[in-house]
């Protein structure tokens, strides 16, 4: 990995490299999984206004990841037809999707089978995974008679598909302050229809991170992390105002993307944006520094797709199963309980990753061979 120390004068500068995100996109899919460990919160206890702004602080962070994540793809995004937009963000987004969907169902009929022996409720359990799919729900659906699977994490692809797509249409109609008011118009857009019960293909959260895949376009245009925040005190000063801002929105409710929760509306996703600036900027800063744990980072980020794809397919076949199995059985400590989950979960999905990643260079390596001949 090239080294992305960049010194001037004695000082660090951030500038813009190829794998310059890969540092925060590492810590988020590692967030990602942390936040999927069955049991994560049994035992806290929040009766005290300290433990009570200290949850809010750890979870105001993990309620920003998936905005920042929309903000990233922004960053460097580049007009085109609606054509070839399209084309393009559904080989890119809806193949991986549709791929995760399939092998979701199937392994959890076999995972579902094999722990419970009664094929009956394998079938249905991968037949309400793929309708779940289908309509890319990203929050379960429970009814009368039977519960509608969400699409699990790759909810993220779906509503990607939809804000790139959007924002492309906005970015060849509008420029400047416009472009950003009919960005954060689409946002209240999406926000409405968060109120709609069950609203299928990601819709509403697309159309909210049209907004932040807005903001990421004008860092870059703007050049908000490569020169005008400087470090110096009025950007940390900016920084701290910020969390404070969004710890004290954290205490009257959820901001959770997902489930679309915004409790103070347009509000809560404003300072989703102005947290998200925080932290990518945060990030860059810590680019400097190299190491064997950074290094693992990075190369989560760097196949950041793959391992949430990956993580998806564990998670909502047998993964969920056995990590409620162990719960059950377990009568330790709680964050021993959660730690284990979580670094047997990461090993999983992370060898895997890297064993699909060989597979598949080892396979277009035959295919070009093969293609030369």
């Amino acid at each position: 990995m090239k080294n992305l120390k960049i010194f001037e004068k004695g000082q660090y500068r951030i500038k813009n490299t190829i794998g310059m995100f890969d540092l925060l996109k590492g810590v988020v899919l590692l967030m990602v999984m942390l936040a999927h460990t069955y049991g994560l919160y049994d035992g806290i206890k929040a009766d005290s206004l300290l433990s009570g702004y200290l949850i809010g602080f750890l979870k105001i962070f993990g309620e920003t990841m998936m905005p920042v994540l929309f903000m990233l793809s922004g960053y460097g995004f580049r007009k085109t037809t609606f054509k070839k937009c399209v084309k393009k963000q559904a080989e890119l987004l809806l193949r991986p999707y549709a791929v995760t969907g399939a092998a979701s169902a199937v392994l959890a009929f076999f995972s579902f089978y094999f722990r419970y022996r009664y094929f009956r409720e394998a079938v249905k359990k991968a037949l309400w995974i793929t309708l779940g799919f289908l309509l890319g729900i990203p929050k379960t659906v429970e009814m009368e008679r039977f519960t509608l699977s969400w699409c699990g994490p790759v909810w993220f692809l779906m509503a990607m598909f939809i804000s790139l797509v959007v924002f492309n249409e906005l970015l060849g109609r509008f420029s400047g302050k416009k472009l950003l008011a009919m960005a954060f118009a689409s946002a209240c857009l999406g926000w409405g229809l968060s109120f709609i019960k069950h609203c299928p293909w990601c819709i509403s959260q697309g159309l909210v991170a049209a907004l932040y895949v807005c903001i990421g376009y004008f860092a870059k245009k703007e050049k908000i992390f490569t020169e005008k925040l400087t470090g110096g005190f009025r950007t940390i000063a900016a920084i701290i105002a910020t969390i404070l801002f969004s710890l004290f929105l954290s205490q009257f409710g959820n901001n959770n993307m997902a489930d679309s929760e915004y409790a103070f509306g347009p509000l809560s996703i404003i300072a989703s944006c102005l947290l998200g600036i925080a932290i990518i900027y945060m990030f860059l800063r810590l680019n400097r520094f190299d190491g064997r744990v950074y290094g693992f980072l990075r190369n989560v980020g760097r196949y950041s797709l793959y391992i949430l794809c990956i993580h998806t397919i564990e998670f909502m076949s047998f993964g969920g199963i056995l990590q409620m199995d162990f719960v059950n059985v377990y009568k330790g400590s709680v964050s021993l309980r959660s730690l284990i989950i979580f670094l047997v979960r990461t090993i999983v999905v992370y060898m895997a990753t890297k064993g699909y990643v060989w597979m598949k260079a080892r396979y277009m390596d035959k295919y070009q061979r093969e293609e030369q001949k």
